[in-house]
């Protein structure tokens, strides 16, 4: 979400595009008076395992067991710190850089779900992450683990708690399986199928609301 700033202890948006992401965003609200809340739940907001997928399309790290098939190797702990470097710079915490600067209140961030299992590989357009490519060749299970830790590194870093991708739901470690997808709904599955093979169904989030109010 561009152009938010903290007046007054508010968080607002300083354009028209913005006020209205963040009043979608928000349950309505164009600004969050920070102390009217006791803590603060982000979910999404760009934090998802997809910019470690896509590292993978030209790097690999020592932890995967599969091929190099062309991409440059990497010591696992600079594929962890780029990998860091690339989520930390996602919208979810640019928001959390804003309360922060105020408020040590409790906050938590919910990563995306990964992405619903059904679809086939030649559906995807060509910027989507090489999701396939990292299952076909064993690598799914390493990359899983690498985001993992960037969420527990960057929660540490950021005096959050995060809440990464659910387990219970994983089919391979980086697709979901498909009933915890909205390619469970015809409807949206054959309008959007790439919508929501991204997107969380209710399952999922019953799943989901368990770990985040535990």
């Amino acid at each position: 979400m561009p152009a938010l700033r903290i007046r007054e202890r508010k968080v607002e948006a300083e354009t028209e595009e913005a006020r209205y992401e963040l009043a979608m965003a928000s349950g309505g609200q164009e600004m969050i008076t920070i102390d009217s809340y006791d803590e603060f739940l982000i979910v999404g907001f760009g934090l998802y395992i997809g910019y470690v997928v896509s590292l993978y399309r030209n790097y690999r790290s020592d932890c995967m067991p599969g091929p190099t098939r062309g991409r440059y190797l990497l010591s696992d702990s600079c594929f962890l710190a780029t990998s860091q470097r690339l989520v930390e710079g996602v919208e979810a915490f640019t928001v959390i850089r804003l309360i922060r600067s105020i408020t040590d209140k409790p906050i938590t961030l919910v990563a995306t779900p990964n992405p619903g299992a059904g679809l086939e590989k030649n559906d995807m357009p060509a910027d989507f992450p090489p999701f396939y490519a990292a299952l076909e060749h064993g690598d799914a299970e390493a990359i899983a683990m690498i985001f993992r830790e960037v969420c527990n590194r960057l929660a540490a870093t950021h005096g959050v708690r995060i809440v990464p991708p659910i387990t219970e739901a994983s089919e391979n470690g980086l697709f979901n399986r498909r009933e915890f997808s909205l390619l469970t709904d015809q409807n949206i599955a054959t309008s959007d199928p790439i919508g929501a093979m991204l997107h969380g169904s209710d399952t999922y989030g019953v799943i989901l609301a368990r770990s985040v109010f535990p």
